[in-house]
């Protein structure tokens, strides 16, 4: 099996669960929960960009446009999905699941990096981690806008579980007799 394939089915089952109790807890849909990810990621790059010597105004402000297009395609992406747009919605949900992984591994790298032995420099990437974390849960949540229900690990395994004791079934049914009758 591929294992970049299993584990996108895994991440997108964690993300399903997420999305699950967001509903359960909030009333709201994969929508707002992707939106309020994106909108306190941004503002958290941005207040860490301002909070550099220098302050870094242009990296400020073109967040804060990013993050006015970004909850925008999330608005329109469930509905692109649902109408005939051709390779436009993909293209995006295709971005978005590469989003959701690059902001993982930036903040893996963050963790595991060797400037991070101090305690102040801990404390100063603390922030940038979260924010990065919740910008992968958000692109994720992004990516899975409009798409059917995935089923999960278990729903899998039980229908190849169903599928492999038909395909039993059939190799073990005798042959009728040839020349008898019913």
């Amino acid at each position: 099996m591929n294992p970049f394939k299993t584990i996108d089915n895994y991440v997108m089952e964690g993300v399903g669960v997420v999305n699950y109790f967001w509903n359960k807890t909030t009333g709201r849909t994969p929508v707002g929960l992707a939106q309020t990810c994106f909108s306190i990621s941004i503002l958290s790059h941005t207040a860490n960009g301002l909070n550099e010597t220098p302050p870094d105004y242009f990296n400020g402000a073109l967040n804060m446009f990013s993050l006015g297009v970004v909850l925008g395609i999330i608005e329109v992406l469930p509905s692109l999905k649902k109408k005939d747009f051709g390779i436009l919605p993909g293209i995006i949900t295709t971005y978005f699941g590469f989003l959701g992984y690059f902001a993982a591994a930036a903040a893996i790298k963050e963790i595991i990096s060797p400037n991070n032995q101090d305690a102040h420099e801990i404390a100063w990437h603390t922030p940038r981690i979260l924010s990065l974390s919740i910008e992968s849960l958000g692109a994720f949540t992004a990516a899975t806008l409009g798409n059917r229900p995935r089923k999960t690990r278990f729903e899998q395994d039980v229908e190849k579980l169903q599928q492999l004791v038909a395909d039993y079934q059939e190799r073990i049914r005798p042959e009728p007799a040839i020349g008898t009758t019913n």
